[in-house]
């Protein structure tokens, strides 16, 4: 019997119903108190000290990278490196506030910035920082990552994907969320928790956190939370550039900021969803583990899968809260990734490409002038393969035994036929 299998979904029950519904009653439109308990619940799980809730995983980079603009003393036309592999919003917010991408090859078996190649180019070009993503929940090699921009530079950490992800050496863990002086989370539906729209800022660095909270609410240089007045004791006593002496704090703005924030409502979600994310990621671990022993034996002829750690890596062990199950196809297989796609497709199982692929070959990028607007450094053979390549399916904590064991099946009668 066919069935289908989403790539990913909502996973909630009548507790998130029952905290949504209350919020609802307390009538807290924006942010309060339950978004205080969120942003205290997402430093416990990824031992950063500051979170910010904010509207999106997207608006998270973006508040994040204007924050450590600031902070590292950024001016336009400043390179960032970072890789074409991934999700745009990875990258946009590069391009808008006035820098220069500088584009950086994957490893072929994490899919993750190859750290030799980030190094050469932080030194050639002189990059400021970078901003990278822990791709599909596998933490990228950190100390390599950090030895290669040095202290003076500045690493924004995407961890959309990878809420949970373990990275674990031998004489120190790290924590997805925890190993940038910034990083941004997303709760789209598709992730490990969800609040609807919703995303967060997290840094252990207090003056990050106070310039990323500033930008997040239209700029403001009062630190008052909603509902709040007169925390710093000095409203209506202040100079503020030339505005007239004792001007309302509450309505001074120290920075062409933006609205970035998300609703109580969210927060009460997602308060209920931390409290199962510990179950939600060993779900994810075990499916990935059924799907990678059922599969595996395919390696040899047929698929790349991606693996947690590269050969050169010299950390113990990545323990990855997976965000999908990524098969490359083989070059010299005898079938290709369109055959493979609308063969999945056709049974019932939602597959999905590796995001943009290769962002410089996206639409977007046509208006744009290699070596002015953005660089490539050196060529991005790894990222072509899995643009060209690649696809996964999901592994999500929402997908039933039989809808795993069907797609497990399904895959397999595929590549059976191809010996």
């Amino acid at each position: 019997m066919k069935l289908t299998v989403p790539f990913a979904g909502r996973c909630y029950d009548e507790k998130e119903v029952m905290a949504a519904v209350k919020a609802s009653i307390d009538f807290w439109l924006t942010a309060g108190p339950e978004t205080k308990r969120f942003e205290h619940g997402l430093c416990a799980v990824t031992e950063a000290r500051h979170a910010l809730f904010v509207n999106s995983g997207s608006s998270a980079i973006l508040c994040a990278l204007a924050a450590l603009s600031e902070k590292f003393k950024l001016k336009r036309g400043d390179r960032i490196a970072t890789t074409a592999l991934g999700f745009p919003t990875t990258v946009a917010p590069i391009i808008q506030q006035g820098y220069v991408p500088v584009f950086v090859d994957v490893d072929s078996i994490t899919a993750n910035v190859n750290p030799e190649m980030l190094k050469e180019a932080v030194e050639k070009y002189d990059c400021k920082g970078a901003v990278l993503a822990h791709t599909l929940g596998v933490m990228f090699d950190v100390r390599a990552v950090r030895d290669a921009l040095g202290e003076e530079r500045f690493l924004l950490e995407d961890a959309c994907d990878a809420l949970g992800s373990k990275l674990l050496y031998a004489d120190h863990n790290y924590v997805a969320g925890s190993v940038g002086d910034a990083a941004a989370l997303s709760f789209y539906p598709a992730h490990h928790i969800t609040t609807g729209e919703g995303g967060a800022v997290l840094t252990s660095n207090d003056e990050i956190y106070e310039i990323a909270r500033s930008y997040r609410d239209w700029g403001r240089d009062c630190s008052c939370n909603t509902g709040q007045d007169n925390k710093c004791g000095k409203r209506f006593d202040g100079q503020w550039g030339d505005l007239p002496k004792g001007y309302d704090h509450k309505y001074v703005y120290s920075r062409l900021g933006y609205n970035l924030k998300a609703t109580d409502i969210q927060a009460a979600i997602g308060n209920v969803q931390l409290t199962k994310l510990y179950d939600f990621t060993q779900k994810r671990r075990a499916n990935r583990k059924a799907l990678y022993d059922a599969l595996k034996h395919y390696e040899d002829r047929h698929v790349h899968i991606q693996m947690e750690r590269c050969n050169t890596s010299k950390f113990a062990e990545g323990i990855p809260s997976w965000f999908g199950f990524m098969m490359t196809v083989r070059k010299g297989a005898s079938f290709t990734r369109d055959e493979i796609v609308r063969y999945l497709t056709e049974e019932g199982i939602q597959v999905r490409f590796p995001f943009a692929g290769n962002m410089m070959r996206q639409p977007a990028f046509a208006s744009l002038e290699e070596g002015k607007d953005y660089i490539e450094h050196g060529f991005s053979v790894n990222t072509d393969e899995f643009c060209e390549n690649s696809f996964f399916v999901g592994v999500w904590q929402g997908m039933s035994a039989g809808q795993l064991g069907y797609m497990i099946d399904t895959l397999k009668k595929f590549f059976d036929r191809y010996g």
